[in-house]
């Protein structure tokens, strides 16, 4: 029984580790937007997402571990700041790391097909060139996203040997874990434009005792697919891990994140139309976004009228470089600047309680100020509603905190008009907003009324 207790986990035979405790936790990840996990060839758009050979949305585990990893260092070191050493402990080090050398990972990542197949949409999209405000030549695109509702069943296995502190990489997990609980963890492409919201819930955890000839036999008769599948579900992954080891303990760390949220609750004045293409010869020439028999307000429309606006607001003070650094170069200047991920997150919206009309408009020539031949043509705006969303800054500083403020006022005010049609009126949108700085707990401080001349005051007060 020794020596099947003893597993080679390392890099040459001199390096045996006695494998202590073997665990399995599974889950339910659903999607909550629309997303693109994974990246397939497409003959009926630019780029689709990626199906397993039954058709079904997939989820690799190396899209999971990267994202759980990415969490986890976020949470105990900072947004966007090097690798934690807690990090590398638990999902491994690279061959060419010169600290540790390379070694394996302890979590098991299991790749995760969808529980069924995935409603999809087309859906088109154009970079815009924020001087003139217009769309760039050869810059349209369009993409097949999976619609929300989708669910994974995710599992993850755990090897712990006499060399680490099972409590430790528990913790570690379990942070990590709680991320993707929380709605903290997007998969996908345009994952900071709203796509790929998700979260987890349903954790069972099963732990099997290595060390002992009655955990080996309990491990052997266990189900090959899901050991877990006998256990009651919980809605927190800590819950699952004690009532599955009663030696667990939870350890808390300090929360290193550092955000600013913005939520907008706003009503559309009039009509929307962020454009997409008709399905039916029948349709309108432009209609407005609409999904699932609902309208939308996409993240990449609110992203974009929030990066132009504040373009023209740093025009006036000549800081126009913080516009990249908050939004990441444009694709011209990728080659120049380098890549660059944005620090502003913006989430997607249903608009409730909305409708639509189908309009006639006409081209007029303004020479004649006559109707132009063959340029009659139909729009099938959203009219009215009301839509919620967030908008995110990582590692704010407090003259970007009061830019976005500025922009937020303008927004909630309907000074900054989204989507198309807004030389005709459409676009515009008022309520309000408040806006939260995370705590060193995880929680949220509301940002006062009287604080705000403090932010605005560092954005036009400070260097150049």
């Amino acid at each position: 029984m020794d020596n099947a207790r003893t597993c080679l986990i390392g890099r040459d035979a001199t390096d045996r580790r006695e494998i202590t405790s073997r665990w399995t936790i599974t889950a339910k990840l659903t999607i909550h937007s629309a997303s693109q996990i994974g990246n397939h060839e497409s003959d009926w758009c630019d780029q689709t997402f990626a199906r397993n050979a039954e058709g079904k949305p997939i989820l690799q585990g190396s899209t999971l571990a990267g994202a759980l990893r990415g969490a986890l260092n976020d949470h105990m070191e900072g947004y966007l700041k090097e690798e934690h050493p807690e990090a590398r402990n638990l999902f491994g080090g690279w061959e060419d790391d010169k600290q540790d050398n390379g070694y394996e990972s302890p979590v098991i990542i299991f790749d995760s097909a969808a529980e069924s197949n995935a409603e999809t949409s087309i859906r088109d999209g154009v970079v815009i060139d924020p001087t003139t405000g217009t769309a760039v030549d050869k810059g349209k695109y369009d993409r097949e996203l999976a619609m929300p509702g989708i669910v994974f069943p995710v599992r993850l296995d755990v090897i712990i040997t006499n060399k680490q502190n099972e409590n430790t990489i528990l913790s570690m997990l379990s942070l990590a874990l709680d991320s993707l609980a929380d709605g903290e963890i997007l998969f996908g492409a345009r994952k900071s434009r709203g796509m790929g919201l998700c979260s987890a819930s349903d954790f069972r955890a099963v732990r099997f005792d290595m060390t002992s000839a009655d955990g080996w036999r309990s491990f052997a008769n266990s189900d090959y697919i899901n050991p877990a599948a006998h256990l009651p579900a919980k809605q927190q992954i800590h819950q699952a891990l004690s009532a599955a080891w009663l030696d667990y303990k939870v350890q808390e760390y300090k929360d290193c994140r550092d955000s600013l949220k913005i939520h907008f609750d706003l009503e559309v004045d009039g009509s929307l139309l962020i454009r997409s293409p008709g399905r039916k010869a029948t349709d309108a020439d432009a209609i407005h976004l609409t999904e699932q028999g609902k309208a939308i307000l996409s993240g990449t429309s609110i992203a974009g009228a929030i990066r132009s606006h504040a373009n023209r607001l740093l025009n006036t003070i000549e800081k126009e470089h913080l516009i990249e650094e908050l939004f990441g170069p444009m694709p011209a200047n990728v080659e120049r600047q380098g890549s660059r991920a944005s620090r502003i997150r913006v989430t997607e919206s249903i608009i409730k309680n909305s409708c639509s009309y189908r309009q006639s408009r006409v081209k007029i020539d303004r020479f004649t100020g006559s109707a132009i031949d063959t340029a009659l043509f139909d729009e099938q705006p959203s009219i009215g509603g009301a839509a919620a969303f967030d908008v995110v800054l990582l590692n704010p500083k407090d003259e970007e905190i009061g830019l976005l403020l500025l922009v937020a006022r303008d927004l909630a005010c309907g000074f900054l008009p989204l989507g198309g049609g807004a030389s005709v009126g459409r676009g515009i949108l008022k309520g309000n907003f408040v806006a939260d700085l995370r705590d060193e707990k995880g929680g949220w401080k509301r940002i006062a009324e009287d604080e705000l001349n403090k932010y605005v005051e560092a954005l036009s007060g400070g260097e150049k």
